[in-house]
């Protein structure tokens, strides 16, 4: 077990290294012993000069039995305190066409059990991925939502390695929550203070924005709308923005009032903090929930990075809701190939709003690309929304579309009795007649003031 406890000391400096190469002002967050357990899996199958490569990048050189000890360490982080919570996710798919050796299964079936599994990318792809994306979802509480994105696997993958890492603890020093109060969050010279119940007093007051405005140019129409999904759409374009365009959609969504910019005002909190020291600050009950993904912003150069990260805490929350309805956000830019997007841009999409900026052709293939983002809107409400752009509203000049649907679904509360329901009709002065289901009941009466339940 030393030995393999070295090797994977090893490994984890090397790819330490290469990531801080490769980005170097990013944070990074990775789990070696998640990754090198899932590379060993693929080296049981692999033979020659590949299975030399791997041993050699995962420093197995003096290790004996490598599927023996990673079957102990797996069931050691199993057993570890109740104190928090690890769980190593590992899985290797591989296309049902291949022919397995029997030597390849039954090597994988102690020391790996059920972290292999034969599937269909060819003939069943879309299914496929389904399938492994909710495994995943499911595996890690919901925190890890469509790993595989829409063109990570096609119906070439032949072997699909997926490793996810899922962390829950409680702070050794906990924060005394009598002592703890919101503080400005000093950058340089800015001070900029950013709440998750200011982002929600933001929405809330667009929504009303919004509300009057659809309410008065018809006051006669039933208006439906979700209002936290527009809000993440356009703060989904915000990331993006700069000058003229971000200020106009911070007055809109109100995020201006979101962030408070105090300039060079005394810090009400850096007294008291640099009193207490750097290690006094622990909140009651707090938890520290950790997953395998880099999480970055550059408030120094523009809070709509931290804005983001409220949004995407805020959509992943929602997801993760158990409870007797149904409710599917879907946002997705659509750009023109033509038009480049900026690499951090797409990451911060990816990161923050768990979808993706697609490029497609609107100049040469107009009609296509519309087909295309409406089949997407209709698979992402059920079926619900059908033909969401029509042919004359998408054309050859058309450079970035913003789409977003929402899809709900929910049990009533309160149940129609079927015997008590009946099919009546609905009127109104100047209105045609439409038939409903009228459902009749009956509850107590008395004087004054009463409340019932109808």
């Amino acid at each position: 077990m030393e030995a393999l406890r070295l090797a994977n000391s090893a490994f984890a400096v090397d790819l330490y290294k290469q990531l801080c190469e490769k980005e170097p002002a990013d944070n990074i967050l990775f789990s070696p012993i998640c990754l090198s357990t899932s590379l060993s899996l693929a080296q049981v199958g692999a033979k020659g000069d590949t299975a030399d490569e791997i041993g050699q990048v995962l420093h197995f050189e003096n290790v004996k039995d490598v599927p023996f000890g990673f079957q102990t360490v797996t069931s050691d982080v199993n057993k570890l305190s109740s104190f928090y919570s690890l769980k190593l996710i590992k899985r290797l798919y591989v296309e049902k066409s291949l022919n397995l050796s029997t030597e390849f299964i039954s090597s994988t079936k102690r020391p790996y059990a059920k972290e292999m599994e034969t599937v269909d990318f060819k003939d069943k792809l879309e299914e496929t991925k389904g399938q492994i994306n909710n495994s995943i979802k499911e595996l890690t509480d919901g925190h890890f939502e469509n790993i595989l994105a829409d063109n990570s696997v096609n119906d070439q993958t032949k072997i699909l390695v997926v490793n996810a890492a899922y962390f829950v603890g409680k702070w050794m020093k906990k924060f005394p929550e009598s002592e703890t109060k919101e503080c400005p969050f000093r950058i340089n010279k800015t001070v900029i203070r950013f709440t998750m119940d200011s982002l929600i007093a933001a929405n809330t007051k667009f929504c009303f924005d919004l509300f009057q405005k659809i309410s008065t140019d018809d006051c006669r129409k039933n208006i439906f709308f979700c209002p936290l999904s527009l809000s993440a759409a356009l703060g989904m374009v915000r990331l993006g923005a700069r000058s003229g365009s971000a200020r106009q959609i911070d007055q809109v969504l109100h995020f201006s009032e979101f962030s408070q910019n105090k300039g060079n005002k005394p810090d009400p909190c850096l007294k008291k903090a640099e009193q207490e020291g750097p290690g006094d600050s622990n909140l009651e009950g707090q938890k520290d929930v950790t997953g395998s993904l880099t999480l970055q912003t550059e408030s120094s150069k523009d809070e709509s990075g931290l804005l983001s990260c409220y949004f995407g805490q805020l959509l992943s929350k929602l997801a993760r809701i158990k409870v007797d309805y149904t409710l599917s956000i879907a946002n997705r830019l659509y750009g023109e190939r033509e038009f480049p997007i900026c690499p951090e841009y797409l990451d911060g999409v990816i990161q923050f709003y768990h979808t993706t900026v697609e490029s497609v052709d609107f100049r040469k293939d107009t009609e296509k690309s519309r087909q295309e983002i409406n089949f997407w809107v209709e698979s992402q409400s059920q079926g619900k929304i059908k033909e969401l752009f029509s042919k004359d509203s998408i054309n050859n000049k058309t450079v970035l579309v913003l789409v977003n649907a929402v899809y709900f679904k929910a049990k009533w509360e309160k149940y129609f009795d079927c015997e008590n329901t009946v099919d009546a009709v609905f009127s109104l002065s100047e209105v045609p007649e439409h038939s409903f289901l009228d459902i009749h009941s009956e509850f107590p009466r008395s004087d004054g003031w009463m409340y019932t339940h109808i």
